[in-house]
C-alpha cells in the first residue's frame, strides 16, 4: 500500500516546482531579484527528496520482482539530478535485470559507470 501511495505521489508531483517561474520573474524586475534563485534551492531540495523515494520504490520493486516498474521513476530522478551517480547505477540495475542489455550499457556510458579500472574515457 505504501508503495503505490509512493507511486501516486510521484506521478502528482511530476514537473517543476513553480515552472515557468523564471519567465515571469525576468518580466516582473528584469531578473533582478532573489526569488529565482530561492526556487532554484527549492526545486533542488524537492528533487533530491523524490530521488530518496525512488531509491527506496526501486528498492522495493526489485524486492518484489518488479523492477520494470522502477524504470520509469528512476530515469526522472536522474534526469533531474544528473550527478546522482547512485541512480544512475540503480537504472543500469534495473535494465539489466529486465534484459535491456544496450540500455544499461548506454546509461554506463553516459554516467561514466564504466570507470572501474581508470582505463575507459
Amino acid at each position: 500500500a505504501l508503495a503505490n501511495q509512493v507511486r501516486k505521489m510521484l506521478a502528482r508531483t511530476e514537473g517543476d516546482f513553480l515552472s515557468g517561474f523564471e519567465v515571469l520573474e525576468q518580466k516582473v524586475n528584469d531578473g533582478d531579484g532573489t526569488g529565482g534563485q530561492t526556487v532554484r534551492a527549492a526545486r533542488e531540495v524537492i528533487w533530491k527528496q523524490r530521488a530518496e523515494l525512488v531509491i527506496a520504490l526501486a528498492e522495493y520493486e526489485d524486492a518484489m520482482g518488479r523492477l520494470d516498474m522502477a524504470i520509469a521513476p528512476l530515469k526522472a530522478a536522474l534526469d533531474a539530478l544528473p550527478e546522482r551517480q547512485d541512480l544512475a547505477r540503480m537504472l543500469a540495475i534495473a535494465y539489466l535485470k529486465t534484459g535491456q542489455t544496450v540500455r544499461a550499457a548506454e546509461v554506463r556510458r553516459q554516467y561514466g559507470l564504466n570507470r572501474s579500472n581508470g582505463n575507459e574515457h
